[in-house]
């Protein structure tokens, strides 16, 4: 009898023990459930910058040259029978400073973009990580020198826009600009950027 209670109470406190230790690990939050797809990747050990590897993007500073933004043409591409718009791009660290708390959030035009986008237009946060210089090694899972966000967003069918009584080619001009909101603890930066939209759908090749 003494042998099962110590088994339970020894299986009680491991369990509580486990419950303790998850309690205080960070969580990493996902998007709310929409039909739009995000990825995005933290970049680790890259000892030059993202922008020198591909020649397809737009190499953007911020005011104070802390950030390296590489802005990648935005594409208007089929998934299956449905039509879907595709944002990337990517933030580094272009300092010697280590950026604590870091997050790069994609904003689209929302007031004449909403429209055109099935799930409507809102913003698209990254998680939060600690931002090192380019070259750091020896880094922890939340921590990186930078990221590359991918997004896409399914765009709304032909039937409801012309519901709506919008043109469908007009999305090439709204979706051609929006904003890289970059903040960390105790900063903040928004970056406005063009990349002109590719219709990369059969119609448009």
């Amino acid at each position: 009898m003494r042998i099962i209670l110590l088994s339970v109470t020894l299986s009680i406190c491991l369990l509580l023990s486990i419950v303790s230790y998850l309690s205080e690990k960070p969580f990493l939050g996902l998007l709310p459930e929409t039909n739009a797809g995000e990825a995005a990747t933290i970049l680790e050990y890259n000892d030059s910058p993202v922008s020198e590897a591909r020649t397809d993007g737009e190499v953007i500073y911020s005011k104070d040259n802390n950030f390296l933004i590489t802005v990648y043409p935005t594409q208007l591409v089929m998934d299956g029978d449905a039509r879907r718009l595709w944002f990337n791009y990517c933030v580094e660290n272009n300092s010697n400073k280590v950026f604590r708390k870091f997050t790069a959030t994609l904003q689209p035009n929302k007031q004449h973009l909403d429209p055109y986008l099935a799930a409507g237009a809102f913003d698209v946060p990254n998680n939060t990580f600690d931002l090192y210089p380019i070259g750091s090694k020896g880094l922890g899972k939340e921590a990186g020198t930078g990221i590359n966000s991918s997004w896409n967003t399914a765009i709304t069918d032909d039937k409801r826009l012309q519901e709506l009584g919008v043109n469908f080619e007009d999305i090439f001009q709204y979706a051609s600009e929006y904003t890289i909101k970059l903040t960390w603890k105790g900063g903040k930066e928004s970056i406005l950027v063009k990349s002109p939209v590719i219709d990369k759908t059969s119609k448009g090749d």
